[in-house]
């Protein structure tokens, strides 16, 4: 793939690949307008990258937020911008990869707002992914849960409001 930034990036362990969506492309290595979005997808396989040829993915979007669900083994897609100032439209769809296409999901229902930059990590003890923060209308505290076919509010005290964070499951204390 080009050289790019704000991508979603994740490995899945079901098929031994890690798989990349959209982003910027990189202005030092790109010719053209900045003001591109990127909806492609790549797979590397340890030693080589390919692009998957998809006839129905999601928008071109930077500041995805992707997590791999082993429970389910697909990546959850949330989320993002199609802008790169991050200005106007938000994403709020969720996408699921299952090694060959893209499936757009919970289309009913309470799901978190638009937003992008958000935290998502897969909770292997409950068998949930959990997206945190983002940016949508503003920096947000608001904790959410994917159980692979819906979502669902958490409320938590004293957290901060976070977007552009890390967060990552730790398997020794669940």
């Amino acid at each position: 793939p080009e050289a790019r930034h704000h991508a979603g990036m994740v490995y899945d362990a079901a098929r031994s690949e890690t798989i990349v969506f959209g982003g910027n492309p990189d202005p030092a290595f790109h010719v053209g307008p900045y003001l591109e979005t990127l909806g492609d997808t790549w797979a590397f396989d340890g030693a080589h990258w390919s692009r998957k040829q998809i006839a129905n993915a999601p928008p071109a979007r930077r500041g995805h937020s992707m997590t791999y669900d082993r429970l389910r083994q697909q990546i959850v897609l949330f989320g993002g911008t199609p802008h790169t100032n991050s200005a106007g439209t938000l994403f709020d769809d969720t996408w699921t990869w299952d090694g060959t296409q893209w499936s757009l999901r919970a289309l009913s229902g309470a799901r978190p707002g638009a937003r992008y930059d958000a935290s998502l990590a897969f909770d292997e003890r409950r068998g949930v992914a959990v997206l945190f923060g983002g940016f949508g209308s503003s920096i947000s505290a608001e904790t959410w849960e994917w159980d692979g076919s819906s979502w669902t509010a958490r409320t938590s005290s004293r957290v901060p409001n976070l977007f552009n964070a890390s967060m990552g499951f730790d398997p020794a204390s669940g």
